[in-house]
């Protein structure tokens, strides 16, 4: 969007990039990706907070849901096409994928980072650091040349709004469990309401399928991960009231566990298995991966909470 202004800054980007700021900018865009933000609001939710945790998954499944149909509905060109051209940092591709207004790295990324930094006061040390992976990590897109500044600032926007419209919800919900209920609820219906969209919409013909078939994915992969997390605190919330302490090499071993379960469900090769490998298999990854973490996992917690002798 708005090329004539986008590209001269990318160009700008390009005439400083050497080798060490290649590998900087490419090693901090990393901290962008999907992965991470899971990994910090699975210890958010299993370590520290319950409800920090929730919080960082309703922004995260909101703000990639509404990424996702921002994307499809104006199908903005990657920079590199837009302007054949223009070169990017080629090891930076591989991680752009669909189209490119808005960024989604860069919307993941101030969701976690600036989200954890309105839900609690850090150590200086600490909040220092959020502050600047919010900053860099979208700036390393413009760097790397896959996203143009348009496309950072609508998806920093979002996150922003995402972040002050779900937070004082959450923050409702530690009285009154119903809001955080009701919360959820309407983020499963918006993300159904994007499914629907995808397979109702008439698209161009002149449509890019792989961008196309990348928001199709994340479509079913949000649908199920809200549907999880639903389910996961109305079981919470009613029958486990699972609680987060313990020992400090204990929450290691329950977070490392945890994490490295819950990764590798979601690389189980579900979506071949399910339905011929249609998109629906996309459903059940995440639907498989937020089930075990919001409600088999936590089931676990009572074990840890006694190593070391913490009852």
């Amino acid at each position: 969007m708005f090329p004539a202004l986008s590209m001269p800054v990318l160009y700008l980007f390009a005439s400083i990039r050497q080798p060490f700021l290649d590998t900087f900018f490419a090693t901090i865009t990393e901290l962008g990706e999907a992965t991470v933000f899971i990994a910090v609001a699975l210890l958010m939710l299993w370590c520290v907070d319950k409800y920090a945790g929730y919080f960082l998954m309703s922004t995260g499944l909101l703000g990639i849901t509404l990424n996702q149909w921002l994307k499809v509905l104006f199908r903005v060109p990657r920079p590199w096409v837009l302007d054949p051209e223009f070169k990017i940092v080629e090891k930076a591709r591989a991680g752009a994928e669909g189209y490119s207004f808005p960024s989604g790295h860069a919307q993941l990324s101030v969701g976690a980072y600036v989200g954890l930094l309105y839900w609690k006061r850090w150590q200086p040390a600490v909040r220092g650091l959020l502050i600047a992976l919010a900053v860099l990590i979208p700036i390393s897109r413009m760097y790397l040349g896959v996203h143009t500044p348009a496309d950072v600032l609508l998806s920093v926007l979002l996150a922003l709004a995402a972040i002050f419209v779900i937070g004082p919800i959450v923050r409702k919900a530690q009285q009154q469990p119903v809001f955080l209920t009701r919360l959820l609820v309407g983020i499963l219906v918006f993300c159904a309401g994007f499914v629907v969209f995808t397979a109702v919409f008439p698209f161009s013909p002149e449509t890019d399928s792989a961008a196309l078939n990348s928001a199709i994915k994340y479509a079913y992969r949000m649908l199920g991960g809200s549907l999880a997390l639903l389910f996961g605190w109305m079981w919470d919330s009613e029958h486990l009231h699972y609680e987060t302490k313990a020992v400090w090499w204990a929450q290691i071993l329950k977070f490392v566990l945890g994490l490295a379960l819950t990764l590798a469900i979601l690389k189980l090769p579900v979506k071949h298995f399910v339905l011929g490998g249609l998109p629906i298999g996309h459903f059940f990854e995440y639907f498989l991966a937020m089930g075990f973490a919001s409600i088999v996992w936590p089931m676990t917690f009572g074990f840890f909470s006694r190593l070391g002798g913490r009852k």
